[in-house]
């Protein structure tokens, strides 16, 4: 599973490896996952103090992202004395960044700008996703937030409706924004926002197919021995809104021969013994493994941008059964997995069996097959074939 971090340097990785010089930035953190930064100038902004600082200001406020003023001068600061042709904005969510200040400047400069929508927070007034619940409140100004406790939370006030409008006149201040969204669903709720009079273009996520391929080693076997079917979910972390509940009650009905496999979780957060939980791992030849020795992949998310989980499952030749939410089925067809409505879990039940029965083999190629057009490489150099098409017009 990449980070958005991580997506991030291996962009700038490809834009170095096709001669580019690529500098990134990333908000300081205590633990960095961050990876292949061999051929990068990177710098880390920011520190634990100011961190802590704005973020407890935005719980207390709901006034989002107003902090972080030392950060932000020093990434304005780094921006002039590049001087870069194209700059590239990925998170801005997350205390260590002020928008305001961040905003007003590139809109003085007018440098081309690429920005990739991770999540639905452009364009609303607070959260990073709404789906789950069905709030078209962002299409009209925010306001009467039904999700103050979600990400990211406010412990007393509600300010959607202010940080939508402030959002509105910062985002929209700039002439040339190209924004990149990795799933069509995507493309669509951003054309429907304050930000459409901007380009849209769809980049899907990548993976690493060298890694993510059907792969038998220790883990595969130790998992294989007493040769039940495996049902397999896969996350960063687990919530209701990932489909926790869904694989608790799946677990209570499921017949003999059956098991369940959750990465990503710690065995006492399920108190159930009839889900095998495995701490989120960092291998990734390991996480190969388990898709591997998966017989069928869930992902009962109920949100979601363009989850990699279903790639890498795809990639190891393990079938996918999911909710049409988001952009999770956009990998999804009638010869790889199966795909039913959000929410109804007595279809999603069914499909899971459907595949079961039918047996993984009868899906294995096509999944490999459909992966190939996840190639990482391929999908980061798209982003440095889109630098130089807007450079050059």
């Amino acid at each position: 599973m990449f980070s958005t971090g991580n997506i991030m340097l291996n962009i700038a990785n490809a834009a170095t490896e096709r001669g580019n010089e690529a500098w990134t930035i990333s908000k300081y953190t205590r633990t960095s996952t961050l990876q292949n930064k061999r051929n990068l100038n990177h710098i880390y902004v920011g520190n634990r103090v100011e961190h802590t600082i704005h973020r407890y200001f935005s719980w207390i406020t709901d006034l989002q992202d107003f902090g972080s003023n030392i950060a932000t001068y020093k990434i304005i600061r780094i921006i002039k004395k590049i001087n870069p042709d194209i700059i590239h904005l990925h998170d801005l969510v997350g205390w260590y960044v002020n928008i305001g200040l961040l905003f007003n400047y590139l809109k003085k400069i007018n440098k081309p700008i690429v920005w990739t929508f991770h999540d639905c927070w452009a364009f609303t007034g607070r959260c990073i996703y709404f789906d789950a619940i069905g709030c078209n409140n962002w299409r009209k100004g925010c306001g009467n937030c039904p999700q103050l406790d979600y990400m990211p939370k406010s412990w007393f006030f509600d300010n959607s409706a202010f940080n939508w409008n402030r959002k509105r006149r910062l985002f929209t201040s700039c002439d040339n924004i190209t924004i990149v969204t990795p799933s069509e669903w995507l493309k669509e709720l951003t054309r429907k926002s304050f930000l459409n009079k901007y380009r849209c273009v769809v980049i899907n996520n990548g993976i690493n197919l060298n890694v993510f391929k059907p792969t038998y080693g220790k883990t595969y076997h130790k998992l294989k021995k007493d040769n039940s079917k495996i049902i397999l979910g896969v996350a960063s972390t687990w919530s209701k809104r990932k489909g926790l509940d869904d694989f608790i009650r799946l677990s209570n009905e499921l017949h003999d021969g059956y098991k369940i496999i959750i990465v990503g979780l710690e065995q006492t957060e399920t108190n159930n013994e009839r889900i095998c939980a495995i701490k989120r791992t960092t291998n990734q030849e390991e996480l190969a493994e388990i898709y591997t020795a998966a017989d069928v992949f869930v992902n009962p998310t109920t949100e979601d941008n363009f989850p990699t989980v279903n790639l890498e499952a795809l990639a190891c030749g393990t079938p996918i059964v999911t909710y049409r939410t988001g952009g999770s089925p956009e990998c999804v067809n009638e010869k790889n997995g199966l795909i039913v409505e959000k929410g109804n879990y007595g279809a999603l039940k069914a499909a899971i069996y459907k595949i079961l029965e039918r047996n993984k083999g009868a899906y294995t190629e096509a999944c490999i097959e459909k992966a190939k057009e996840y190639d990482m490489n391929e999908r980061f150099n798209d982003y440095v074939n889109l630098y130089e098409e807007i450079l050059n017009r």
